[in-house]
């Protein structure tokens, strides 16, 4: 199968104040370095990364930028870009990873791509919550195109079988919102 990594970049960061929280200082580098490194150790077939401003390219080594019209975009329309990207580049798969989640791991991403069939996606769960990173099949791609909101795939994360269920420690779904955030988890 071929899989295409999709990095959600292009968020509003409403919490976090007026700077750019994806370029913020987190353990010596900026914040989207930790899981755009996960994601090119992991190397799926294809990387993209949905962001708001091309200033984070520096930090995509390796990855297909696509801008939202250099402005913030809710959730759903950068999960609807994205994907878009990667069904017109021939994609069976998808992984979705949000930007801001810098614990994520090669060996959750792998379990992800071996939980997912042709017909069900895989999601992460730290036994309590659904979160992403996630994984939908080609057959998923029409409804995560036609999704509206900044809840992105929340709602389906909810209808994958528990047996496609990739075990974490909740550490690694944590992600970082607010200041608070970033200083707690340096």
């Amino acid at each position: 199968m071929k899989t295409a990594a999709i990095l959600l970049a292009a968020g509003k960061s409403k919490r976090f104040g007026a700077s750019n929280k994806l370029m913020a200082s987190f353990r010596g580098r900026p914040l989207i370095a930790h899981a755009a490194e996960t994601l090119r150790d992991f190397a799926p077939d294809q990387l993209i990364a949905v962001v708001s401003n091309l200033d984070m390219a520096s930090e995509l080594d390796g990855f297909t930028c696509i801008p939202v019209n250099g402005v913030f975009a809710a959730q759903s329309a950068s999960l609807r870009i994205g994907v878009e990207f990667a069904r017109l580049a021939g994609a069976d798969r998808v992984i979705i990873v949000l930007a801001d989640m810098p614990f994520i791991t090669k060996p959750m991403l792998r379990g992800l791509c071996v939980k997912c069939t042709a017909n069900n996606g895989s999601v992460a769960t730290d036994g309590y919550k659904r979160s992403p990173p996630a994984c939908f099949p080609r057959e998923y791609f029409g409804t995560l195109t036609n999704l509206q909101g900044d809840r992105g795939a929340g709602k389906l994360l909810w209808e994958i079988p528990d047996n496609a269920l990739v075990s974490v420690k909740g550490c690694e779904l944590a992600d970082i919102d607010t200041v608070d955030d970033l200083i707690r988890y340096m």
